[in-house]
């Protein structure tokens, strides 16, 4: 799974967390930092399993805050 940042802010700027919740299956939920060198990250296929996760990724850039919260089926 591929996430894109913004081109507008510089990657090393951008600092936060993706959240990955499993509704059906706490055991699966993960969290990874953001730490980029180019405006997006890669969540590779060993971390996901078929089915519904609950997505939030919270950012931000100096003091800008940004929040992304989705529901999607993999």
């Amino acid at each position: 799974m591929l996430i894109k940042f913004p081109a507008e802010f510089k990657a090393s700027d951008i600092k936060g967390t993706i959240n990955f919740q499993r509704p059906s299956n706490n055991q699966l939920d993960f969290q990874i930092p953001i730490n980029l060198t180019k405006n997006e990250a890669m969540i590779g296929n060993d971390r996901l399993v078929e089915g519904i996760w609950d997505v939030k990724i919270d950012w931000y850039v100096g003091k800008q805050t940004f929040l992304l919260k989705q529901t999607l089926s993999y």
